[in-house]
């Protein structure tokens, strides 16, 4: 079987076994960092989403004044 890298065609059977183990570990950790990938992707949407979420649910009365500030630290 055939194993084309950068190119260029290569027997499989003339492989050491580590070059085909490091082979089959390269395309599985690029397999692994394209769901990471889509995973950080999918965090950052989440995250503006609740960000929305929080901006539009902060209420005015919750908000405490600086009088307020004030008072909580005398006692």
């Amino acid at each position: 079987m055939a194993i084309t890298i950068d190119g260029k065609q290569y027997d499989e059977t003339k492989l050491s076994d580590e070059v085909k183990t490091s082979i089959v570990q390269v395309s599985n950790l690029q397999s692994r960092q394209k769901n990471l990938t889509a995973e950080f992707d999918n965090c950052k949407v989440l995250i503006n989403h609740h960000r929305d979420i929080i901006a539009k649910g902060l209420k005015d009365e919750a908000l405490i004044k600086a009088d307020e500030k004030k008072e909580e630290t005398k006692q």
